[in-house]
């Protein structure tokens, strides 16, 4: 018994390592990250019960998040890039502003009172799990995830979606820098 439990326990956690993995390559592969998140969130789902996910990026002109890329498949007219997500009234808002991984029963997200949230709630989703995307540079966004399984997010799960976060956070800072040295080279040619 001892022996099937610590089998199932390292394939696990093998999966999780093949996630991760998975997803680094998909990062180091293209700098679009919106194209690439279909795919990302896909690998995560291997490992992790969800079925929708987004990543959102906070506006400093707006001082709101912008949703950036998600991945619901069964419901793609539910949001699209550009929905902005308010700081205080979203679960999103809240693990940026706290700079902590907020995980959030059905009971928690429906406290919300907004219209995407509540159009989650109607497609059945249970729990929801943000996760702030932080570099040394401070915090940049959050990644997302929501599930119809009420025991989705468990620490394990919650630790690995962590360490998505950490390769995410920093694909999103080079993306940055990359269009900024490409837009100063543009501004220098032009000179």
């Amino acid at each position: 018994v001892e022996n099937s439990l610590t089998r199932t326990a390292l394939q696990q956690e093998k999966e999780r390592l093949q996630v991760l993995l998975e997803v680094n390559a998909a990062l180091l592969s293209s700098l679009d990250l919106q194209d690439l998140f279909p795919a990302i969130s896909g690998f995560i789902r291997n490992a992790v019960k969800q079925e929708f996910a987004s990543i959102s990026l906070y506006d400093d002109a707006t001082q709101t998040l912008r949703v950036y890329a998600l991945d619901y498949p069964a419901h793609s007219e539910l949001m699209s890039p550009g929905t902005i997500l308010p700081l205080r009234e979203s679960g999103p808002g809240m693990a940026f502003l706290e700079r902590e991984t907020k995980i959030m029963n059905r009971e928690k997200l429906a406290e919300f009172h907004h219209a995407r949230i509540d159009q989650l709630l109607a497609q059945g989703v249970q729990v929801g799990c943000c996760i702030p995307l932080i570099t040394r540079k401070g915090p940049l966004g959050v990644l997302s995830l929501a599930s119809r399984d009420p025991n989705a997010f468990q620490p394990q799960d919650v630790s690995l979606l962590k360490q998505v976060a950490a390769q995410v956070a920093i694909a999103v800072d080079n993306n940055r820098a990359y269009s900024e040295i490409a837009h100063l080279k543009d501004k220098l040619t032009e000179e």
